[in-house]
């Protein structure tokens, strides 16, 4: 019994966390990107999808090589989204799954619209290239929604989380 509490608790823990990032990130695409909020939404969940099925495959991959001292805080954190006891390994993974979670998205964004084909906006002029790193004005649109959507929707979830442990 209580092995499966704890298993409707985790999928509950990530299905609110996913449908929050969902709505946050949604505004900041259909700010940012300039597309209909039914289009927004689309990005934001099929981005953020794309984002926790490759979470979970990491997790299971990294959880094989974690060592022992970290493996329950770890699970704990990332799974049913509680802070047993702040560490310095707990703080690493924070910042790494944020920067995984944000190139995952980025990069999902790109290939979600390369797969829907959305033309180009109509009043935007052809864009002009110059240098080794320079790219269009579309995506850095994309990249600064996607960075501050993110950004945005992962501080309220830590903030949500760590009202929520010191609740319990």
């Amino acid at each position: 019994m209580f092995s499966i509490q704890i298993a409707l608790r985790t999928i509950l823990t990530r299905l609110s966390r996913v449908l929050i990032a969902i709505a946050i990130e949604s505004w900041f695409l259909r700010r940012y990107l300039k597309v209909t909020p039914r289009q927004s939404v689309e990005y934001a969940t099929a981005i953020n999808l794309l984002a926790e099925i490759l979470g979970i495959v990491s997790f299971l991959w990294v959880y094989s090589r974690l060592p022992e001292a970290v493996e329950d805080d770890w699970i704990v954190y990332i799974m049913v989204g509680e802070v047993p006891r702040f560490s310095m390994t707990l703080l690493a993974i924070t910042i790494i799954y944020f920067i995984a979670y944000l190139l995952v998205k980025f990069n999902g964004l790109i290939f979600y619209r390369y797969l829907s084909e959305i033309p180009a906006q109509p009043d935007q002029p052809a864009e002009q290239k110059s240098g080794f790193f320079a790219i269009s004005s579309e995506m850095q649109n994309s990249l600064r929604a996607i960075v501050r959507g993110h950004t945005a929707s992962y501080v309220f979830i830590l903030i949500l989380t760590l009202l929520l442990a010191r609740e319990v």
